[in-house]
């Protein structure tokens, strides 16, 4: 309401309430008169209808009194009553008739010639028989054809039965074959004063309606439709049509118009009183129409046309309701004038301030007048201070608003925008009055712009947006990552107004996330590949372990051999013995010392053999000792570039924490993360030194182990060659032995040369035995060494899995 109304409220009010309260009474008392007056002329026409309905029984029942007693009908109920008056042909019955017929010709014909009309008299048996209607030439029509019969009357007319029943008279409204009927009903009695039958005279009933039909007013007769079954000739719904299937048309005014406003509501209230209403310019009355017994059989409906009188009252109403506006004008115009000019004027300058500030136009800068000393110029100084403060409180939200580094913008319910800060334009390449009134997919245009995944629109749908969501997109050709943060934005009453989005721009964060882990899948293939070293390095020395115990077996043998060649050679260095001091006997054994010297030969050749697998054993170790080393250098090495992903790791995942500490609660899950990779790079870094010390381990065992086969393999060398020497002195033992067989003279000196080469052969087996023990012995220390190196490979490949 503006303030004009305001202000003149109470002036109006109090017009508006005297006026208006004058003009109810008027109308009031318009309305109540006309209400009166109609309800005056309707009861006044109900009254007519029911005296004339009164008039016209009374009438009948005057003329029938006149026809109960004359002497010619007397003497035909006499003749009637002698015959059998329940059968309708009976010849008594039938001179009866006749008799009263020519009995009352010249009455009936004198009446006719001087009403216009013939008299309905109808003359009853005393068992309610009709024993002659005088304004027929017949009784009754059956089938076409005219019957003077004795027609029986106790079905359909009560009134005949209970005149003849009570003899007593009866007169009013009863309903016959032809609808609504005034008769007077009274006995006839014989000359004795006896009841011998019953006499009637019937008044038309349209008569009445007629008579009471005067000045302009239609009267409308409906009968009950229940009473169809006696009213024959109204059972034709093409003239006499039904209403609400409860009431007939018996009889309708001039006016058609009339019949169709008359609603079975109206009727069902006239049925049982006098009601009235008024419709399209008629007052429609109704009443009730009740028989002889005073019960309700019918409905009129009395119309009366008003519409000169409604003229007049409307004419009256819209003359008061001029003067009472020019009361209100007048007054109201001086006012207004006054007001406009001391008040409104200054209001309005202040309302078109406001409206300037709400469309972004105004000039919070600009002053107001307050030059005129009253209560307006008060209103003008607060407004200009009041500016003066909002002007301050906008720079400075704007302020705010526009150090926000990332978009940050208001929209509508149909994601336009409403207010934006620096940042939004600048991604925009507009200025920020440029933005207002764009759609936000215009300036970000993401794959989810203008989908149902949509944050704004997923908040105005009442879903929420999931913590983790960002929106990858390109501007300028460059990639950008958003996490979206939406608000509904809602005024003081709590309504909601718009949506505020914050575009948190995380692509150096989810950059740097992506660098950290291909960092990590490096990393992975780093372990993946330790792994598998590993497990060759297993697989090999598990062969070498082999091949080991392998060398180990042999050497056994070779030291069994070499025992049982020196117990040959004792067993030979005591029989030369023996043949330096019995040359005689030396000749009886010479043969047996070639076969001992052949076996001799024997062994020592299976001693170089065994002697000669230790060698290719002790190569062969060798050898795997050299490609364990170098396995154990390229350990060395990726473990070297496992420690430098290990360094580079770490220092992103500090960098990262750095940055997720800068993003504040947006970057907390992901500073959670940095820190567990950060962890798991130092743990790393520990796995890797563990792993490089048992690496270093490995190469010291290996350098070891290959120093001690190098020096088993020399020894199997020079056992190989001491050997080979044994296998040369005994073949020539053989041969020389093979010759002794003619030179005994010569045994003692080649005996002496045999002991003293058996002497230096004893000495070389047992330099072979010793050899071979302490090849065994290193066989030992290799397999104790290759153990551990198996158990540092599979705890090497432990802690690759585990990285």
């Amino acid at each position: 309401m503006g303030i004009r109304r305001k202000m003149f409220l109470p002036f109006v009010a109090a017009i508006v309430v005297l006026g208006g309260a004058s003009l109810w009474v008027l109308y009031s008392s318009l309305e109540n008169l006309e209400e009166k007056f109609i309800g005056h002329v309707l009861a006044g026409k109900a009254a007519e209808v029911q005296s004339a309905i009164e008039s016209a029984s009374r009438a009948a029942m005057e003329q029938a009194v006149l026809f109960s007693r004359i002497p010619g009908v007397q003497a035909a109920y006499e003749e009637a009553l002698g015959g059998n008056i329940s059968d309708e042909s009976d010849p008594a019955v039938q001179r009866a008739r006749e008799a009263i017929r020519r009995e009352l010709g010249g009455l009936l014909q004198g009446y006719e010639a001087g009403m216009g009309r013939k008299l309905q008299l109808h003359y009853h048996l005393p068992n309610v028989r009709s024993l002659v209607r005088l304004w027929r030439d017949k009784q009754v029509v059956r089938g076409g054809q005219k019957l003077d019969v004795s027609d029986d009357l106790s079905s359909f007319r009560p009134t005949v039965a209970e005149v003849n029943r009570s003899g007593k008279p009866v007169m009013g409204i009863e309903l016959g074959e032809g609808g609504f009927a005034i008769r007077g009903v009274t006995p006839v009695l014989s000359a004795q004063g006896k009841p011998v039958g019953s006499v009637e005279t019937l008044a038309d009933f349209a008569a009445v309606l007629q008579g009471a039909s005067s000045g302009g007013q239609q009267l409308i007769l409906y009968m009950n439709a229940e009473h169809l079954k006696i009213t024959a000739a109204l059972r034709d719904s093409a003239k006499y049509p039904l209403l609400a299937d409860r009431y007939v048309l018996v009889s309708g005014g001039k006016d058609a118009q009339a019949e169709k406003l008359v609603s079975p509501a109206l009727l069902d209230r006239g049925a049982k009183g006098l009601a009235q209403e008024t419709r399209e310019g008629l007052a429609l009355g109704a009443f009730p129409i009740k028989d002889y017994k005073g019960t309700q059989v019918g409905v009129v409906v009395a119309v009366l046309d008003i519409r000169t009188e409604k003229a007049l009252i409307s004419m009256v109403e819209y003359t008061l309701a001029g003067m009472l506006l020019l009361l209100l004008a007048v007054p109201t115009g001086i006012a207004g004038y006054a007001f406009n000019k001391l008040v409104a004027r200054p209001v309005d300058l202040i309302v078109e301030k406001i409206k300037d500030i709400t469309e972004d136009k105004a000039d919070l800068t600009a002053k107001l007048p307050a030059d005129s000393g009253d209560e307006m110029a008060s209103l003008a100084q607060w407004f200009n201070r009041l500016m003066d403060k909002l002007s301050g409180f906008i720079s400075l939200n704007k302020a705010v608003l526009d150090a926000v580094p990332d978009p940050l913008f208001v929209v509508d319910k149909d994601r336009r925008i409403l207010l934006a800060n620096k940042a939004t334009a600048e991604l925009a390449g507009h200025n920020q009055d440029a933005l207002r009134g764009q759609g936000c997919a215009d300036i970000f245009g993401t794959d989810v712009c203008g989908t149902t995944r949509c944050p704004v629109r997923m908040i105005q749908d009442g879903k929420a947006v999931a913590q983790d969501t960002v929106i990858d997109c390109r501007k300028a050709g460059k990639r950008m990552v958003i996490k979206p943060f939406v608000q509904a934005v809602r005024d003081a009453h709590g309504h909601e107004f718009g949506w505020l989005e914050f575009a948190q721009n995380i692509t150096g964060v989810v950059e740097r996330e992506e660098a950290l882990q291909e960092h990590l899948d490096q990393l992975q293939t780093v372990n993946a590949e330790i792994s598998h070293v590993a497990g060759e390095i297993t697989g090999s020395l598990r062969t070498i372990s082999t091949q080991v115990e392998e060398v180990n077996r042999g050497a056994g043998v070779q030291r069994r051999r070499v025992e049982e060649t020196m117990a040959a050679m004792t067993q030979m260095t005591g029989a030369a013995r023996d043949v330096a001091h019995s040359a005689q006997a030396a000749a009886t054994q010479a043969e047996e010392a070639r076969g001992a010297a052949a076996e001799g030969e024997q062994v020592v050749r299976q001693a170089t053999g065994v002697i000669n697998a230790v060698k290719d054993q002790t190569e062969l170790l060798k050898a795997n000792m050299g490609a364990l080393g170098q396995r154990a250098q390229d350990i060395g090495r990726i473990l070297t570039v496992i420690s430098d992903i290990a360094d580079q790791t770490n220092l992103l995942a500090l960098n990262a924490a750095i940055e997720a500490a800068r993003a504040g609660e947006a970057g907390r899950g992901f500073a959670v993360v940095a820190d567990e990779v950060r962890k798991l790079a130092e743990k790393t870094m520990t796995a890797t030194g563990e792993v490089t010390q048992v690496i270093s381990a490995i190469q010291q065992e290996t350098h070891r182990n290959l120093e001690v086969t190098e020096q088993a393999a020399r020894t199997v060398d020079e056992a190989t060659m001491l050997s080979g020497r044994s296998g040369e002195n005994l073949h020539r033992i053989v041969e020389l032995v093979t010759g002794t067989a003619g030179q005994v003279q010569s045994i003692a000196a080649a005996v002496e040369e045999q002991s003293a080469v058996s002497v230096h052969i004893s000495k070389a087996l047992d330099d072979v035995s010793a050899v071979s023990e302490d090849t065994a012995k290193g066989m030992d220390e290799s397999a104790h060494s290759l153990a551990q190196l198996g158990q540092l490979a599979e705890r090497l490949k432990t802690v690759s899995l585990g990285m």
